[in-house]
């Protein structure tokens, strides 16, 4: 078990690794998109449906001036309830919970022993092929073009906001219109990236996870820590939040989990106490250890996610990128970003921080079997309690690093950039923009069928002359 403990926690460390480097590729794509709608931010055309409705909504506007009644009626309470964000989030979040409560207490009841090891596999066996596939993804990414465009807000349906619009060959779901069009050619799609090849691959491996914990094996399902690590560092960005916020959140859910525990094992009965009641499993044990990688996942991952957004914050304050910006030509930029094309800049609060997380599980397998006991650190809490090891002494790595470099200030307070809020007097210039290329497309339509109908009032005269 503590080999096993080992190699998983290092093996999340190089998770964390390649996490930093796809997310880093990533962000530079949406730099620089970002920087090109900045500079030039009356390029990118409004939606072609705008054109269309236009002399609707004209028309709309003309009607509505008589009118008195301009004002839209105000929604009832419970309608503004149910149609927030909020209540959606609310209620998956209760009908997750009340799966679970379900799982645990009601499946035992109604169902036999065997019924419900196949209940518990299958989830495990999605859980796991979700993950896998997810981070294949996330490694492998498809070639495409990323294109700059403007959209409408889905919350507030009178604002615009710019959008990634992502161009694939081949795919017909996602068909080249001519709403897109590039000038950049579109890259071929290699068949170790094909969606359907990564299905493959994630079914092969699921499958081998679970028949190696079906036997007794724990190795193999350490690749479900490695995708919870890469997937959590390598595709959350903090675009609303700071570094503060997150490191206020995460020790303090750590301070809590460490002081809840004792004192939960402290007031609870000791059930240890007589002849112990001998109870079903509440799953299988290959399920249950599967179920368990995902707590090590998770106890890697929180320092990893930070690893992650200081390497972001550390090329944005970096001489390279203030040096030479990437921006996105014509809007345009191909993604994935090659090796190439990844710059290198000084990142000493991100060397510093990998070597703590290092540090942190060297530290804690030497010390562990003195802080939770020599039976808690053989058993399953070798691989668990890494999580109060690892961001404690990784984010003190980074935070003394960053304050010897005298930017502390800026590093907790770092947020990613993101694409920028859409400016409504630009708005208004895109829109007299494309009522003038519409008037311009009518005249020379109009153009075109006088001088299609002169050619044919010649033809006849032409043909009289040709008799005489």
């Amino acid at each position: 078990m503590i080999s096993l403990a080992i190699f998983t926690h290092l093996l999340c460390v190089l998770g964390a690794y390649i996490a930093c480097y796809r997310s880093i590729k990533t962000y530079i794509v949406i730099l620089s998109l970002r920087n090109y709608a900045e500079a030039n931010p009356t390029a990118t055309p409004l939606p072609i449906e705008e054109d269309e409705k236009a002399d609707h909504d004209q028309n709309n506007i003309e009607s509505a001036i008589g009118s008195t009644d301009t004002a839209e009626p105000r929604k009832a309470w419970w309608r503004r309830i149910v149609d927030s964000n909020g209540f959606i989030i609310t209620v998956f979040l209760s009908l997750s919970a009340g799966l679970a409560i379900f799982l645990v207490y009601g499946v035992p009841k109604i169902t036999s022993k065997f019924i419900r090891d196949n209940i518990w596999t299958l989830m495990a066996g999605y859980s796991v092929y979700g993950n896998i596939f997810s981070t294949l993804q996330c490694i492998l990414p498809r070639p495409r073009i990323d294109k700059l465009i403007i959209l409408k807000d889905n919350t507030e349906k009178t604002k615009y906001k710019y959008e990634s619009k992502q161009i694939y060959q081949n795919q017909s779901s996602i068909s080249l219109d001519n709403d897109y069009e590039t000038g950049l050619p579109i890259p071929e799609i290699p068949f170790y990236t094909n969606l359907n090849f990564l299905r493959i691959v994630s079914v092969l491996i699921t499958t081998a996870i679970l028949t190696s914990g079906y036997f007794g094996s724990l190795w193999l399902s350490s690749l479900v820590a490695l995708s919870q690590v890469i997937i959590s560092a390598g595709m959350i960005f903090l675009i609303k939040i700071s570094i503060r916020f997150v490191l206020i959140l995460l020790i303090g859910m750590i301070s809590i989990g460490a002081v809840a525990i004792p004192m939960l094992n402290h007031f609870l009965p000791n059930n240890n106490k007589g002849a112990p009641e001998q109870k079903d499993p509440l799953a299988p044990p290959w399920a249950l250890n599967v179920f368990m990688m995902y707590n090590v996942g998770m106890g890697m991952m929180l320092p990893a996610i930070l690893l992650a957004a200081t390497h972001r914050f550390e090329y944005l304050n970096s001489s390279t990128y203030a040096l030479n910006e990437p921006t996105a030509k014509n809007g345009e930029i191909h993604a994935p970003l090659s090796g190439n094309h990844v710059p290198r800049f000084k990142k000493p609060i991100t060397s510093v921080g990998f070597v703590s997380y290092i540090a942190s599980t060297v530290f804690f397998h030497v010390t562990a079997s003195y802080t939770f006991g020599e039976k808690g650190y053989i058993d399953s809490m070798v691989l668990m309690g890494i999580m109060f090891y690892a961001l404690p002494i990784t984010t003190l790595g980074m935070f003394l690093t960053a304050s010897w470099n005298g930017n502390l200030r800026q590093w907790l307070d770092h947020r990613d950039q993101w694409l920028p809020q859409l400016n409504p007097e630009h708005v208004e210039q895109l829109r007299s923009k494309s009522y003038r290329v519409t008037e311009k497309e009518e005249m020379r339509r109009i153009d075109d069928d006088l001088m299609s109908f002169q050619d044919e009032k010649r033809e006849p005269l032409q043909s009289d002359s040709d008799r005489f």
